[in-house]
C-alpha cells in the first residue's frame, strides 16, 4: 500500500472513463474545489485497485444515464474522511435494490443469470465494493427511480 492523492486518483479514473462519456454526449463535471484538496485527501492504498474501482462506478453511472446528461463528481474531506460522490441523473434504483446495496447483500449473479437491460451482470460493482471494503472503506447509494444515483466512496485519510 502507497499513500496517494484520492484527488489524483479521481483526475486518473474520470480520464479512463471519458471516451464512454463522450460517446454518450455526457458531460463528467468535476468539482474545480477538489484541486484544493490534494493534501488533504491523501489515502494509503493500492492505487490501481481504487481507479479500478471507480471506473467501475463512473462506468456504471454513463451506463445507466440517458445521453445528453451531466454527471458531477465530488470530494469532500471531513474528519479525516476523503469523501467522493459520484452522482449521475440516470434511472436510478428502486428501493428494494437500494437497500440490499446498502446492506452489502451478497449480489454475485448466479451462473444462469442474464444481463440488465443496460447489458450488465453487476461484476464491476462487486469488485468496487470488495476494494473499498479491503481499505476499510465504506461505499454507500442513494438513489430515486427515475431521478438518478448517488454512489458515496469514503476511505480514511492517512493522519501523517
Amino acid at each position: 500500500m502507497t499513500e496517494l492523492s484520492l484527488v489524483e486518483l479521481l483526475y486518473t479514473a474520470t480520464q479512463q472513463v471519458w471516451p464512454q462519456a463522450h460517446e454518450k454526449n455526457i458531460e463528467l463535471r468535476v468539482d474545480e474545489g477538489m484541486n484544493e484538496l490534494f493534501d488533504e485527501a491523501y489515502v494509503l492504498t493500492d492505487g490501481g485497485m481504487i481507479v479500478r474501482a471507480l471506473v467501475n462506478l463512473l462506468t456504471n453511472a454513463i451506463r445507466y444515464s440517458p445521453s445528453d446528461s451531466v454527471m458531477e463528481i465530488t470530494l469532500q474531506v471531513n474528519n479525516n474522511q476523503a469523501i467522493c460522490c459520484i452522482r449521475d441523473h440516470g434511472i436510478g434504483m428502486t428501493a428494494a435494490q437500494l437497500k440490499q446495496l446498502n446492506q452489502g447483500v451478497n449480489m454475485l449473479p448466479a451462473a444462469h443469470a442474464k444481463p440488465d437491460a443496460a447489458g450488465s451482470l453487476s461484476v464491476g460493482l462487486i469488485m468496487a465494493m470488495t476494494v473499498v471494503r479491503h481499505h476499510q472503506g465504506q461505499l454507500t447509494f442513494h438513489s430515486e427511480l427515475g431521478l438518478g444515483t448517488q454512489v458515496f466512496f469514503k476511505l480514511a485519510c492517512d493522519g501523517d
